[in-house]
């Protein structure tokens, strides 16, 4: 495939730079090299990502973008994929990943992958609530507790209506 016509590669707010670093590594053993980032948390460049993609760093990491959101990351994308480890009672079409490189490769236009968080509000939500409840405590372990967190969401294989559900509960157990 020509490089206009292979995927693009479009990692939504990674949170650490090693996963950037991996990204990029695999990337290339596919032969992929544009990689699109938006609101990478730790900011860009990253020394951590860097370290991680070896030999990926000069031909990947090098020439990545970086956009605030993903909408501007598609740019010049005519159609997209989003990932997710798990199927879901989802209303859109689910592809396994072979089914999804053939019908991009069918496609006239310019295709993209995109990675990123799926239950990052709820995230958001927990962390909000325990940083009130003083649970992040004492600070200096603060961060890494924020990451453990955050780590145990993404292992958790919830749906739509159970992420709904936890914000009900959360919402609850705080109303003052």
């Amino acid at each position: 495939m020509e490089s206009t016509r292979l995927p693009v590669i479009i990692l939504v707010r990674p949170q650490m730079g090693e996963n950037i670093g991996a990204a990029a590594r695999a990337m290339l053993n596919f032969g992929l090299t544009e990689m699109r980032l938006v609101d990478p948390r730790d900011g860009w460049p990253n020394p951590r990502a860097i370290a991680m993609a070896s030999g990926a760093a000069g031909q990947v990491l090098d020439h990545a973008r970086i956009f605030p959101t993903l909408a501007e990351a598609m740019e010049g994308i005519d159609f997209a994929f989003a990932t997710t480890a798990r199927g879901r009672e989802l209303s859109k079409p689910v592809h396994t990943p072979a089914t999804a490189m053939d019908m991009a490769r069918a496609h006239p236009g310019r295709c993209a992958i995109i990675f990123g968080p799926e239950i990052e509000k709820l995230g958001d939500h927990f962390e909000e609530r325990l940083g009130e409840a003083g649970f992040f405590f004492p600070e200096t372990k603060a961060a890494s507790m924020r990451l453990n967190l955050r780590n145990m969401w993404s292992r958790l294989a919830l749906t739509r209506g159970d992420v709904r559900i936890l914000h009900g509960m959360l919402r609850q157990l705080t109303r003052r």
